[in-house]
């Protein structure tokens, strides 16, 4: 099932995806990523997802989505994002991330993986 997200006014639709990321940019101590992760949702405006990575609010970092065989897109979706949520996950060693795309949105149209 999909969730509301408040943006600037807009209520934007989160779906609920696992959609294979690229995330990179520096963690809270200053070190270089690089990583894959996946998506828990996502709207036009952002995403969240799963990191094992040191990152706070207001921090910035690059998002990648890669087209998927079958996209009606014929690109990749880059922009750059802003961490607007890090909360701990499902362990300790993880946080849940919640990014808003600054650079641009994101429209791609996906059916939810939710089974709620």
């Amino acid at each position: 099932m999909s969730a509301p997200e408040q943006s600037g006014g807009r209520v934007q639709k989160r779906v609920a995806v696992g959609l294979a990321m690229q995330v990179s940019g520096k963690e809270m101590d200053g070190m270089p990523f690089d990583d894959t992760v996946y998506s828990g949702n996502v709207s036009r405006t952002g995403a969240s997802f799963l990191t094992h990575r040191r990152l706070e609010v207001g921090m910035e970092v690059d998002v990648l989505i890669p087209r998927r065989p079958g996209d009606p897109v014929d690109a990749d979706f880059a922009s750059r994002a802003q961490v607007v949520r890090a909360q701990p996950g499902t362990d300790e060693r993880e946080i849940l991330v919640g990014v808003q795309f600054l650079d641009r949105r994101f429209h791609r149209v996906y059916v939810s993986e939710s089974t709620s």
